[in-house]
């Protein structure tokens, strides 16, 4: 396959011999792409909607690019987040490290709980999880499907859902966020009643998590 050039309403992008995105001209700048990810700082993203996005490009909204350091949104306080935006579709990256945790329950105990949640999104059909092709064993090339990543260190796990496509990108963005706050709100719950605090009954945390979640796409 050869490198091809393609012009979208207000997007030109350039697809190396891969069909990855190598580079993506937007309001007369030029930005790298990675895989099919580009990182657009947001302020040049007012009033883009989704159905904009060039098939094959995923765009992650960004605080700002400068001297090539990119400087990331931020949208929640537990983890690290990445929101990736294409035609109609959001793709959240969720990532953290044990050596970085600060809070005073274990970080087992939450990346249990966040799990928990997620697990709860998709059996009511909110979020579909990715998976992960992890080696378990070098000598027998036993491959194995994982919902996430988890070295006992590093964690990684991501998910998308489902927007309508003449959402715009600013509205995405705080539609994430949103999301990203009602879920960490039970994970908290879910982690301290784990570590056997008292708190409010699990069945109910649960339907206020589904409930606020549920909104949040009938009013989107």
């Amino acid at each position: 396959m050869e490198k091809r050039i393609v012009s979208y309403g207000k997007f030109r992008v350039l697809f190396n011999q891969y069909g990855e995105v190598e580079k993506l001209e937007f309001r007369k700048r030029i930005f790298e792409g990675e895989g099919d990810i580009v990182p657009i700082p947001l302020y040049m993203l007012r009033r883009v909607k989704l159905l904009e996005i060039p098939e094959g490009v995923y765009i992650q909204p960004v605080l700002e690019i400068r001297d090539n350091v990119i400087y990331s949104l931020k949208y929640g306080k537990l983890f690290s987040y990445d929101v990736m935006l294409g035609r109609g579709l959001c793709i959240v990256e969720v990532m953290s490290r044990r050596k970085y945790w600060r809070k005073c329950l274990s970080f087992d105990l939450y990346i249990e709980a966040f799990n928990d949640a997620i697990s709860k999104l998709e059996r009511q059909g909110f979020i579909t999880r990715h998976t992960f092709l992890s080696l378990n064993n070098l000598e027998n090339e036993d491959f194995k499907i994982e919902e996430f990543y988890w070295d006992e260190d590093f964690y990684n796990v991501s998910f998308e859902y489902v927007l309508p496509i003449d959402t715009t990108i600013l509205k995405a963005v705080k539609f994430a966020r949103n999301f990203i706050k009602t879920i960490e709100a039970y994970v908290e719950h879910r982690a301290y009643e784990k570590a056997n605090f008292p708190t409010r009954e699990k069945s109910s945390f649960d339907k206020i998590m589904l409930v606020k979640i549920d909104n949040l796409f009938r009013k989107i």
